[in-house]
């Protein structure tokens, strides 16, 4: 900033004006460069002319096009179009969003999201609407929709749909994700002494992921989706492959759904066996959420 003064670029004034911005941003201070930039923008874009298929194309290309992006926010140019500008049939992609429309909707690519709905614009109400209840752990919303939002300590690993959090949703018989799942295998081993090591995920955040070779190998020659580690005979954590083809590891994606199972325990007769998602799902029984933990379960 000091440089942009000494260049002429902007006034000392204005550097004082910009820094306000920044401090009022300072949960996110990006955020305030976004704002700039929208600011900027509107005198050399007429926003009244963007219809969906331009918006389509902005918000996916210049997500795929790193180059394109530089002091560009898609979700914040359609935050504009979608509140500013009238335009229903924008809406912008947040984490909420974003696992919604691939877990609870099923629909995992963005450019066909964006096509399957008119009016976006309401259809982001009702998301925000699920999202509030589930983040302020709402009674009505406690034994669905565990598939959105993240599912690690680290917050850089979606939970998704998998044999725990589809286990505990009503909307599992339904469900366009559980459909996708319900067939494929889960290796379910007893979490007493397993060795976790740490690793790296987005923005480095630490995770947990399975050091014990034998178990991951298992896993991998039976082709199994999830890796499912009980505590006290107890469903508890879910691991996914993720990595390389040359690098794979199992790295948990879900250790918060677990939080509230405490009566589920007829799962002790599948440890150490590989078993369909859906024959674990059935044979866990009802789901009765332990309620005295409905806080700790989504404290995230």
């Amino acid at each position: 900033m000091i440089r942009l003064v000494d260049a002429g670029t902007i006034t000392a004034e204005e550097r004082h004006e910009i820094e306000r911005l920044v401090d009022a941003f300072n949960r996110y201070p990006p955020r305030a460069v976004f704002f700039l930039w929208g600011l900027m923008s509107i005198r050399s874009n007429d926003y009244d002319l963007w219809d969906k298929k331009f918006f389509v194309d902005f918000y996916v290309d210049t997500k795929k096009s790193k180059s394109k992006t530089v002091g560009i926010s898609q979700k914040v140019v359609a935050c504009y179009l979608q509140q500013g500008f009238a335009k229903e049939e924008m809406i912008p992609i947040d984490t909420w969003i974003d696992t919604f429309h691939r877990f609870a909707l099923g629909i995992k690519d963005q450019k066909d999201f964006f096509g399957a709905f008119s009016e976006m614009g309401k259809l982001e109400r009702v998301i925000w609407s699920v999202a509030q209840a589930k983040k302020t752990n709402n009674t009505t919303f406690f034994d669905m929709l565990w598939c959105i939002r993240y599912g690690d300590t680290g917050n850089n690993e979606y939970r998704g749909a998998n044999p725990l959090s589809c286990f505990e949703c009503k909307l599992q018989a339904k469900c366009p994700s559980y459909k996708m799942i319900r067939d494929k295998m889960v290796l379910v081993k007893d979490g007493a002494g397993m060795q976790l090591a740490d690793v790296m995920g987005k923005k480095n955040a630490k995770g947990k992921k399975i050091a014990d070779a034998s178990v991951t190998s298992e896993a991998e020659n039976n082709n199994c989706s999830f890796i499912c580690l009980t505590e006290n005979k107890v469903p508890k954590k879910i691991f996914v492959k993720k990595g390389t083809k040359k690098k794979p590891y199992w790295k948990m994606t879900d250790e918060f759904s677990g939080y509230i199972l405490k009566g589920q325990k007829y799962v002790t007769r599948y440890v150490d066996k590989i078993v369909t998602i859906d024959s674990l799902v059935r044979d866990l029984g009802t789901f009765v959420p332990e309620m005295d933990d409905m806080y700790q379960a989504e404290d995230e």
